[in-house]
């Protein structure tokens, strides 16, 4: 009996009396007289809660995390392998038409005929950015 729940404690991790009480088929009082017993004999070391319903190992070890290593295997798939810079050279393309009819609004004084024209180029422009701004957009995430 002592055997199994020191196994329980150690390789299962269970530090709740009422678990490890249902888990050996005992009642609450025997499992915490057996843990006492096994604390004062050496076989474990920790200590018990204030209230008694938990025992707290001493010699728990934390896994040291993980290093993550570039091998084959941390390759990403092609289906998740996304090229973003033709559609941030298409984006700035259109920013370059957008800043071109502005500097033609600017200087047409007041001709109508050539604002026209400068508010024609201007949503060509904006045309062309927002489809940058798609393609990117397009990217798939995880």
């Amino acid at each position: 009996m002592k055997e199994q729940l020191k196994s329980l404690i150690i390789e299962k991790n269970v530090s709740s009396l009422a678990i490890l009480s249902q888990q050996l088929g005992v009642d609450v009082v025997t499992i915490r007289e057996m843990i006492l017993t096994m604390v004062a004999e050496g076989t474990l070391q920790g200590r018990m809660s204030e209230d008694g319903s938990r025992f707290f190992r001493n010699d728990i070890r934390r896994p040291s995390p993980a290093v993550p290593s570039k091998g084959v295997e941390d390759v990403l798939p092609a289906f998740m392998r996304y090229n973003v810079r033709p559609g941030c050279i298409i984006a700035v393309f259109g920013l370059a038409i957008i800043i071109i009819a502005l500097i033609i609004f600017h200087f047409s004084g007041q001709d109508i005929s050539l604002e026209n024209i400068a508010f024609g180029i201007l949503l060509v422009g904006l045309i062309v950015m927002l489809c940058g701004c798609y393609y990117i957009g397009r990217r798939p995430t995880l």
